[in-house]
């Protein structure tokens, strides 16, 4: 897609105003997708258009460093690109690297205890974790936004959530915030074996079918970004 793009304002260059329309509109649409893996286009334009080589002197500063920055925060959160170290204290205060992790599939999952999206997703990647934790070799790094560290554990016991829990705040690196691009909960990425981003901004019921489809086990579906 980048590369025809690229094709379209080529040509477009002969006209202006068709050229600022095209880039404009291109650059809203792929940042806004809610196709997994578009984002890389809309990366593709702001680096190439406005950061790297400056095509749009038209456009206002402000609104242009805004985007620049925001394809630098997404940047490292493509899919294929290996996913951002994070090293969080668990409930026991002992650092745990994500990167360390042995698994052949590695969710990260950012919740809240007080997020009602996410009470109503955590018994369901409890339920997936538990039926298919050996057989397929999955691992979940539960990270909590809660600053509260007396919510985070009685959340913990009370959902008997035996997956690797850590906490956000509690970190050895760059604000999860900012590695992550997470302002909102719940949200998860699926990391293959070399920790690779594989699938990204997709729920329980998404993460499972694809596991299986990659898995052999279930046929090719499409994917959508969870809200």
């Amino acid at each position: 897609i980048s590369s025809e793009i690229d094709q379209i304002l080529l040509k477009a260059e002969a006209n202006d105003e068709m050229f600022k329309y095209l880039l404009w509109e291109m650059l809203i649409h792929y940042e806004r997708s809610n196709v997994m893996g578009f984002d890389a286009v809309f990366v593709h334009l702001a680096e190439n258009y406005l950061n790297k080589n400056d095509r749009a002197p038209w456009m206002n500063t402000a609104v242009k460093k805004n985007i620049i920055e925001r394809a630098q925060t997404l940047s490292p959160l493509l899919l294929n690109k290996k996913a951002p170290q994070m090293v969080l204290m668990d409930t026991n205060n002992k650092a745990v690297s994500l990167h360390h992790i042995n698994a052949k599939y590695t969710i990260i999952f950012f919740w809240d205890t007080d997020c009602g999206h996410c009470k109503k997703e955590t018994p369901k990647l409890k339920d997936f974790y538990q039926n298919y934790k050996d057989s397929l070799n999955i691992e979940v790094y539960g990270v909590c936004i809660d600053t509260s560290m007396k919510r985070w554990k009685d959340y913990i016991i009370k959902q008997k959530l035996n997956w690797i829990n850590v906490n956000g705040y509690l970190s050895y690196t760059r604000d999860f915030h900012d590695l992550y691009d997470i302002f909102s909960s719940p949200v998860m990425y699926l990391l293959d074996e070399d920790k690779k981003i594989i699938a990204k901004r997709i729920l329980t019921d998404q993460i499972k079918s694809f596991i299986l489809r990659k898995e052999g086990i279930l046929k090719n579906e499409n994917y959508e970004k969870s809200p």
